[in-house]
């Protein structure tokens, strides 16, 4: 990533948010190559892009390795290569399971096995059926705020796409979605309402502990939803 080693080489972006960005990408990189991909936050790669819309090809083992993918959790698609562009990340929420273009052939070997009563699928039938698609909406992009050196902008749409070989989807990680939820929040303004719960299943705290993330609003817009009020009253004695 040499254009995004050169954008944190800068002394005045040491401390940018988008760093995380970086940090996640190297360790991503790092359990890849040690191949404990059991710890990878990798969901899968995009099969179809559009302003609107990206299809995603995921698989079983991807899914369970990051405690699962509910329908309205956040996804992020980033560049295979960014060399020559600076750091980003396109922002997606999972909608719906989407069909594959081997969906009617994987259903139909699917059938001839159960109508046979196999009760054991050979490894290489297993890796075909284990394939699937979901469908996701395209949120907006996250990038350097041009205006200011120590912070990111989030725009409501994507300025391009290339061909959607050229692109990953993950899982964000805590600090991840804590730059997705918050990052746009002021410091000093920030009035927590909140932890964020994708799902209301919590089976995946039951596989892999931990707190979900706190979400933020600004004081000002806590004060015009009257929610700074409330919470006072519901902590009085």
């Amino acid at each position: 990533m040499p254009q995004v080693d050169q954008f944190f080489g800068q002394s005045l972006m040491q401390n940018h948010p988008l760093r995380a960005l970086s940090d996640f990408l190297n360790q991503e990189k790092a359990y890849e190559t040690a191949k404990q991909y059991d710890q990878m936050r990798f969901v899968g790669y995009v099969l179809k892009l559009g302003y609107d819309e990206a299809t995603i090809i995921t698989s079983d083992p991807y899914k369970l390795a990051v405690g699962g993918v509910p329908r309205g959790s956040f996804l992020i698609m980033v560049p295979d290569d960014f060399d020559g562009v600076l750091p980003h990340f396109t922002l997606l929420r999972v909608a719906e399971a989407a069909d594959t273009p081997l969906s009617s052939s994987v259903a139909q070997t699917y059938f001839e096995l159960q109508k046979k009563s196999m009760p054991e699928l050979d490894r290489f039938t297993q890796a075909e059926l284990q394939w699937g698609a979901l469908r996701a909406t395209v949120l907006g992009m996250f990038y350097p705020n041009p205006d200011a050196t120590d912070q990111v902008e989030l725009s409501g749409d994507v300025n391009n796409f290339v061909s959607a070989y050229h692109y990953r989807v993950y899982a964000p990680n805590a600090t991840l979605q804590e730059l997705i939820v918050n990052t746009l929040v002021p410091m000093g303004q920030r009035f927590e309402i909140g932890e964020l719960r994708m799902t209301e299943c919590r089976l995946d705290q039951v596989i892999r502990p931990g707190s979900p993330g706190p979400t933020a609003l600004s004081t000002t817009a806590a004060l015009n939803r009257g929610l700074v009020g409330a919470a006072s009253e519901s902590v009085r004695p």
